[in-house]
């Protein structure tokens, strides 16, 4: 949660497309250390973390667009993959206990800040697709992480909008992933509480 703050109030500096993808790499690195001692998994999160790293270096060095689409959809493969070991990690759990409860919270936000990826990705794509910055400014990831949470929790202020009907679908499909989310962990959590 600290690292979306930090990277709104970073968002100005030159270097924050690779200073928010160190911090990011370092934050989903540590979560797969953390829950999981296999060497499979924390060497394909290794390799997924160095292959995104050097592809956002080289985005960050040329700025051509197709690094950024290639960052991407490498940041979208590197988090899937980080999400679904944590998720594994609570689904096994035999107690609910605090680490358990961190790691939901820490899956529910990587899944919003994978939808907001996505989101940049649909973006660079199809400019036209979302409407709503202020003073007609391009979007940012900054933008879409506001618009990926706000749709996940189903808040949906509504001063970012997809303005296309593919971006729509999107949107609606990341407003179900959070509700099931919360119902189908909520149940889960529930049952191994009582367990």
């Amino acid at each position: 949660m600290l690292l979306i703050v930090v990277a709104a109030f970073i968002e100005i500096h030159t270097a924050y497309g690779v200073i928010v993808s160190l911090l990011f790499a370092v934050v989903l690195i540590t979560a797969v250390r953390v829950v999981t001692a296999e060497n499979r998994h924390r060497t394909i999160a290794y390799v997924l973390a160095a292959v995104w790293l050097a592809i956002t270096l080289m985005r960050a060095a040329t700025q051509q667009e197709i690094w950024r689409i290639l960052a991407d959809l490498l940041f979208i493969a590197f988090s899937f993959y980080c999400v679904s070991v944590i998720l594994r990690r609570i689904v096994t759990a035999e107690e609910v206990e605090s680490e358990v409860i961190f790691g939901s919270v820490s899956a529910y936000l990587l899944i919003a800040i994978t939808w907001a990826v996505s989101y940049d990705l649909i973006y660079v794509l199809n400019p036209g697709s979302f409407s709503g910055a202020e003073g007609g400014a391009d979007l940012t990831l900054n933008h879409f992480i506001y618009f990926s949470l706000t749709t996940i929790t189903t808040l949906g202020y509504g001063d970012i909008t997809p303005a296309s009907m593919p971006a729509g679908i999107w949107a609606t499909l990341e407003a179900a992933t959070g509700v099931f989310y919360m119902a189908i962990l909520v149940a889960r959590l529930v049952s191994m509480y009582r367990g």
